[in-house]
């Protein structure tokens, strides 16, 4: 998810830090297309992220270029007394980047041009365009059926969509409806994982000798996953907002060796963030949220996360 606020325009030349901490408590760990059923996973996940605006021709661009760290103690779901089931992992996560490209209303403007052009033709709605990968740099190892990393590509297209409710932009005084439509398109991962669990029993590895006897697919696939991102905002002052936030998930069934596992995604998320500004130029932000609603191949549990940006 990628939060409330997150696709308006801005002036050419701004440049935007971003530090996220997210903590998730769910069957998932940094990729939510990657679902553990028979598991219990606390995830704390920092990224930080740079995205630089500018203009190609007339036309607004932004690149962003994101690396996450991820911190996972995984837990079988009924774990029984005196046995160890509490594998920790902590690596690198898979390295993500995109380009904004403006579609309706995004032109590639300075700042004196750009304060005068959303006040005076004070646009209704920005569309953008975006393009971004997920490259397989994440911790990966094929002995481990719970990876940091995903060891595959995956490609995203999406149309931010902005729209205006409010009479104008001016800050404490702008409602918005935010819709963000997703695709990801995933390669085949060559080297899956092994359908082993770490854990032991009075020091013997018992489950590796269980599991490592189950076959193992010589390559996994998982069908495209949609996804829908929505947030209504609204500003309380000029420094103060809040903000209702959904996200949903549909499709996404993996195959082993051609043979699907018939395991769908239909999901729902609910939450809400407030956000703010600290001093000039700086915004943090607190979201929390879970899944209220999905099939028994979706994620679950809840998530918090607090993320502060400055632009310069």
């Amino acid at each position: 998810m990628y939060g409330p606020r997150q696709f308006w325009p801005a002036p050419v030349g701004t440049d935007v830090f971003t530090l996220s901490g997210l903590y998730t408590a769910s069957n998932t760990i940094v990729d939510t297309s990657i679902i553990f059923p028979n598991l219990n996973i606390d995830t704390v996940v920092v990224v930080p992220s740079y995205s630089r605006y500018f203009g190609i021709g007339k036309t607004l661009v932004q690149a962003t270029v994101a690396v996450p760290y991820a911190w996972a103690d995984v837990k079988v779901s009924e774990a029984s007394t005196g046995v160890d089931r509490n594998p920790q992992r902590d690596g690198f996560a898979d390295a993500y980047a995109h380009v904004l490209v403006g579609l309706v209303n995004a032109p590639a403007l300075g700042p004196k041009e750009y304060g005068a052009f959303m006040a005076g033709k004070n646009p209704g709605v920005v569309i953008m365009g975006l393009a971004g990968v997920f490259a397989p740099t994440g911790a990966y190892d094929r002995e481990r059926v719970v990876n940091i990393g995903t060891n595959r590509w995956t490609f995203r297209a999406g149309v931010p969509i902005t729209a205006r409710l409010s009479k104008s932009w001016t800050p404490g005084k702008t409602t918005t409806l935010e819709i963000l439509p997703t695709l990801d398109i995933f390669t085949p991962n060559n080297q899956p994982s092994q359908p082993e669990f770490v854990f032991t029993y009075r020091g013997l590895p018992l489950g590796q000798a269980i599991t490592r006897r189950l076959p193992t697919p010589s390559q996994t696939s998982q069908d495209p996953l949609a996804a829908l991102e929505i947030h209504l905002t609204h500003d309380l002052s000029p420094t103060l907002w809040v903000s209702l936030d959904s996200y949903s998930k549909l499709g996404g069934v993996t195959f082993a060796d051609g043979q699907s596992n018939d395991n769908q995604q239909a999901w729902t998320a609910l939450g809400a963030t407030v956000g703010g500004s600290p001093w000039s130029r700086a915004q943090l932000a607190l979201t929390g949220g879970g899944v209220v609603a999905g099939n028994a191949n979706s994620p679950n549990g809840w998530l918090v996360r607090l993320q502060f940006q400055q632009t310069w």
